[in-house]
């Protein structure tokens, strides 16, 4: 057991470039470990994961990464300064959101949240985790149930570019606007091409649906028609 401890020590050392030892108080968990390496130079474990649970569970890879792009393009207009790491958490809430298929469509978002948050993913931290997996749950359906994550607003501001790339993408197709517009601060005002939204009744029925959602927890929500 001592000398397999002290390979795994020896391991850390050259991983890290460590050269001192020094007794500390805490210790250091196994999943900090991981987070560490997970953001070493240009490799990134996470990525990784996402890849392996994607497999795993079956995800439509090109619609998850359609989704990831929209909602990515979307949380930019609206905080284009974001934090590196809120960007990562979007970007996997939206490659892993539908794992839960794999349990039941019926409330597939509930299962895929379970899944994340207490799922083993390397190169994720708990509060990664916790994260990512209140986004998942908050990607479709009722807002109360994440009334914690709205409270802060670049949080919500993710919640908000997940939900309407999902919507805009619930066809699993491709889609490409020309002119389009998103801000929220204490409103939101999503502007889209009067004749896209013409040619796509479903979707606006769709983003209307959610106008109603945000406006249930207090927060109005204009769509407007580009000419």
């Amino acid at each position: 057991m001592l000398a397999g401890g002290f390979a795994v020590l020896m391991a850390i050392f050259e991983t890290f470039g460590l050269h001192e030892l020094r007794a500390a108080k805490g210790g250091l968990r196994l999943g900090v470990l991981y987070d560490l390496l997970g953001r070493r130079e240009s490799h990134d474990v996470r990525d990784s994961t996402a890849e392996r649970w994607q497999l795993r569970f079956g995800v439509d890879r090109a619609q998850s990464e359609r989704v990831a792009q929209a909602a990515l393009n979307l949380f930019r207009a609206i905080v284009p300064s974001a934090a590196e790491e809120s960007v990562k958490h979007l970007l996997i809430a939206a490659q892993l959101h539908e794992v839960g298929t794999a349990v039941s469509h019926g409330d597939y978002h509930k299962h895929s949240a379970y899944l994340i948050e207490h799922g083993d993913l390397p190169g994720f931290s708990t509060f990664d985790q916790r994260n990512i997996a209140e986004l998942v749950l908050g990607h479709r359906g009722n807002l109360r149930k994440v009334s914690a994550l709205l409270e802060e607003p670049e949080r919500a501001a993710a919640l908000l570019a997940l939900r309407l790339a999902v919507i805009l993408h619930h066809a699993r197709r491709d889609v490409v606007f020309e002119r389009w517009t998103l801000r929220f601060a204490r409103s939101i005002d999503l502007a889209l091409e009067r004749t896209w939204l013409e040619q796509h009744p479903l979707t606006r029925h769709l983003l209307e649906e959610e106008a109603e959602q945000w406006q249930r927890v207090g927060v109005r929500f204009t769509i407007r028609e580009l000419n």
